[in-house]
This record gives structure tokens, sequence and C-alpha cells, in this order.
């Protein structure tokens, strides 16, 4: 698991992350309260935020690989899940 605090480049890391297509983002945990709104979470320096107005939600932890600037250079390119040269 990532530490907080993050660092800019692990936010800038973990943000492509979540606006890559064929990722699974990091959601709000809360989203039964903004049920047409999934909460698809923004990282700061201290941790995951929602964006929804009035959610004031904070998750603090991600998983490393996700906040590599890189990340996706380790993904296998047939989609299967693998990760290689980590």
């Amino acid at each position: 698991m990532l530490e907080l605090p993050w660092t800019e480049k692990q936010v800038d890391g973990l943000n492509q992350w979540q606006a890559a297509s064929w990722t699974e983002s990091y959601t709000c945990e809360e989203r039964s309260r903004h049920p047409l709104d999934p909460g698809i979470l923004v990282a700061r320096t201290d941790g995951w935020h929602c964006p929804v107005e009035g959610c004031t939600y904070v998750q603090k932890w991600a998983l490393v690989v996700t906040a590599h600037p890189e990340w996706w250079m380790y993904q296998d390119p047939n989609k299967t899940g693998a990760i290689s040269g980590a």
C-alpha cells in the first residue's frame, strides 16, 4: 500500500490511472448517498477525495502500482491482468 502523504508525482500517476479507459477506477465508498454519480475519486497529496458536491469521503490508501507515473508500461498487452516487468 502507498503511504500518505503522496508526492505530486504519485498524485499525477494516480490521476492518470483514474483517467485511463481500461482501468478499474477508485470510487467513493459512500456512493449510496449519491447514486447518480459513481464518485470517481481524485488524488491529492493527502489522499483520494470524492468530487461529488457535499460528499466529504476521503480514502487514504492506494495500490503502489497505480501511483507509478508509467504504470501502463507494466500492464500485459493482452489485458489479462498479469503485471510484467515490475
